[in-house]
């Protein structure tokens, strides 16, 4: 076992020789007044200290006796890793991630000092020395009474996987308490969280900051919330939230940033009704959001940009708003099924010039495709509009010039107006087979180009 040790100890900062020139007599220096300066000699200062101390940590005074002076941090790398009382001149840890010797070597800082007859700066360097703190391979912690071993080691890295909870079909029951586990900051591979039927809240990952393939946390049927992995910033291929059958919200990824090697699910959440944070977030490989019941809004997302593969909203029974998408501008492949509640995606109109594919269907309550407003090309697969029973005209489809194999319309009971797929028509766009059936209306290709479009 490896206990944690914190080294305390203060750091003179700042040496001054001060010579009070002012209090010398005039008969003993006739050229001497009162208001003479002091005169200080600053030297900057090196100093050490092991890596990940506590936030609030000490590391010393800047200033040997502080009265009449005043200390100010102008400037530090990296930013908000220190703070400096200006009165007492006491310096300390501000945030203790920055203190990880993996992340930053040394912390290099500035300060100003003043007092109402002299001002100047000095140049700090920091030291950050590393300790053993990773474990090499994978661990497994399938137990309440292993969580709580591990975390007495204190561990910071772990170098390949960690898996909380069962591998195979069995739930374990005595998992409640994540705390233990706070001191780690990385994960080498695959972090899973998963199968603990009485774990209810995820608390001890507030120092989580990089996981380097798989994140997932699924089929824990008591968790209610996730908000503690505000630290986390990037995971490598994977990040997935599903089957967590209790789940309202997820508001805890408010540093999380990717790219677009990235698969982003959150999916089988039957209670949650709110999507909230990952503002960072500005592409992704494939977005998928899906069979999550309850769920009313997507507010989070709104840095995301582009989609490289795929976007999925499926099977959302609750669905009324995705307002936090409403930066999209590049996707590759929209699929929007089985969304009964949702109106509309107008949000999502500036996708485009050019998607692979478009799939809309079984959106009971839809009535818009506005949408679909941006696409002027859908060059690898068809367009789909299917079984939409509220939809009445495919305005949004008027900017189409070109689709590489099929357009099929089907099955939409109230859709009455297609004169949106003129301009495709009679400019010979359609590069496969049109296919018009089981609308309100069900006009032929030429029926379509001669303006015949609308009932």
């Amino acid at each position: 076992m490896r206990t944690k040790h914190y080294h305390g100890f203060y750091l003179l900062l700042f040496i001054f020789a001060v010579s009070l020139n002012s209090c010398a007599k005039k008969d003993d220096d006739p050229d001497s007044t009162a208001d003479d300066p002091i005169n200080f000699t600053v030297e900057d200062y090196t100093t050490s200290i092991t890596e990940n101390p506590e936030n609030g940590f000490l590391i010393g005074s800047v200033l040997e006796n502080p009265s009449g002076f005043s200390v100010n941090l102008i400037d530090e790398t990296p930013e908000g890793a220190l703070s400096l009382n200006s009165e007492t001149g006491e310096l300390t840890v501000l945030n203790r991630l920055d203190c990880d010797y993996e992340e930053f070597t040394e912390i290099t800082a500035s300060f100003s000092i003043s007092s109402g007859l002299f001002s100047g700066v000095a140049l700090i360097t920091i030291n950050i020395l590393d300790e053993d703190d990773s474990f090499m391979g994978d661990v497994i912690l399938k137990t309440q009474e292993e969580i709580d071993t591990f975390g007495e080691n204190h561990y910071r890295h772990i170098t390949g996987d960690l898996i909380i909870g069962s591998r195979n079909a069995d739930y374990n029951k005595s998992v409640v308490d994540l705390r233990p586990l706070d001191d780690i900051q990385t994960v080498g591979d695959k972090m899973r969280i998963r199968q603990n039927l009485a774990l209810q809240n995820i608390e001890g990952f507030n120092n989580l900051k990089a996981v380097g393939n798989n994140f997932s946390i699924f089929r824990n049927e008591s968790l209610t919330n996730i908000p503690e992995f505000n630290a986390l910033k990037t995971v490598g291929t994977y990040f997935g939230i599903g089957n967590n059958k209790e789940l309202q919200y997820i508001d805890g990824f408010n540093n999380f940033i990717s790219d677009d090697q990235l698969t982003f699910y959150i999916g089988g959440n039957n209670t949650l009704i709110e999507i909230n944070g990952f503002d960072k977030i500005t592409s992704v490989k494939t977005l998928s959001i899906q069979f999550n019941q309850l769920l009313l809004y997507i507010n989070g997302l709104n840095s995301l940009t582009n989609i490289d593969v795929r976007l999925e909203l499926i099977t959302n029974a609750s669905l009324i708003g995705i307002d936090g998408l409403n930066n999209i501008s590049s996707a590759n492949n929209l699929m929007i099924f089985n969304n009964v509640q949702l109106t509309n995606f107008d949000v999502l109109r500036e996708i485009g010039p050019t998607v692979s594919g478009v799939s809309i269907e079984s959106s009971d309550s839809l009535t818009s495709l506005i949408g679909l407003s941006g696409i002027t090309s859908v060059d690898q697969y068809s367009l789909e509009i299917l079984r939409n029973s509220s939809l009445t005209s495919l305005s949004g489809l008027d900017n189409l010039a070109s689709i590489n194999t099929y357009l099929y319309v089907k099955d939409n009971n109230a859709l009455t107006d297609l004169c949106a797929l003129q301009t495709l028509l009679v400019n010979d766009g359609l590069g496969g087979v049109l296919s018009i059936i089981d609308n309100a209306y069900n006009p032929t290709e030429q029926d379509i180009i001669n303006g015949d479009c609308s009932s």
